[in-house]
């Protein structure tokens, strides 16, 4: 199995009732990185996302991680999404337990304990999802989805929903995790400072219809990186400028429009 393409999309095309969403793409992912999906809103990043989730099936092309071609949803991918997605009649523990307990025989206990360690949820393992803020709850997914141990780790805007502060702090301790977990990472984000900050390399997407990569930007950024450091950092600025102009100048008339009315 080759490291440098352990999780590989080849060729892949998305139709819906004959509407082409995504058409010819291609990407391998190394093991160990850190990957962002990014691009205007209906560009099919989600689209892509679930389908190495194996939520949806390709209309053509295939995607193989670690050797094995994707043909359904399975444990050796975890899956964060915008919407927390916890059972609210299960404690933190018990919401992380389920999961364990679906993948593992032995340890269950051990391995949602060491899960909610590891996002720093120790204490409010006996909490119920109502007791605990929206960015505590983004954290148990979190620790639920790493504690299946998969092969990759898929998060689907995962921070979209939470106020500044937060997300500043979850984007921080998610490099922390991916540091000291050494986990591979695909990630759909519309914040491109966010992209920066987080990835080994920014995949940016054009408009569909028949929605294709249009530059992969690699970034080259020393690591752990420092939010601040990196503010000033003319490397992160020219990256961050570089992928604005590709949006910029990929974007429809219409989003174009938006964007200028925001």
């Amino acid at each position: 199995m080759a490291a440098d393409k352990y999780l590989r999309i080849e060729g892949v095309g998305m139709a819906f009732a004959g509407y082409p969403a995504l058409a010819g793409i291609d990407l391998a992912v190394r093991k160990g990185e850190f990957v962002t999906l990014i691009g205007h809103s209906g560009c099919g990043k989600s689209t892509l996302l679930n389908l190495v989730a194996g939520l949806l099936k390709p209309t053509s092309g295939a995607i193989i991680l670690a050797e094995r071609e994707v043909a359904g949803p399975g444990p050796d991918r975890g899956v964060v999404f915008q919407n927390h997605s916890l059972l609210p009649w299960l404690t933190c523990f018990g919401n992380v337990h389920l999961a364990v307990g679906r993948v593992f025989k032995s340890a269950l206990r051990e391995r949602t304990q060491a899960a909610l360690a590891l996002v720093g949820l120790s204490d409010a393992a006996q909490k119920y999802p109502h007791q605990i803020s929206g960015g505590m709850k983004q954290r148990v997914g979190i620790a639920r989805a790493l504690a299946m141990e998969p092969k990759v780790l898929l998060l689907d805007e995962p921070f979209g929903a939470l106020d500044a502060l937060t997300r500043a702090t979850l984007q921080d301790e998610l490099m922390r995790i991916v540091e000291r977990t050494g986990s591979t990472v695909l990630m759909v984000t519309h914040d491109v400072d966010e992209a920066v900050l987080l990835s080994d390399r920014v995949v940016m997407m054009t408009t569909g219809p028949a929605a294709r990569i249009g530059e992969v930007l690699e970034v080259n950024l020393p690591r752990p990186r420092d939010r601040l450091a990196l503010a000033a950092d003319p490397r992160s600025v020219a990256l961050r400028a570089r992928a604005l102009t590709f949006l910029y100048e990929k974007a429809t008339p219409r989003a174009r429009l938006v964007a200028v009315n925001e």
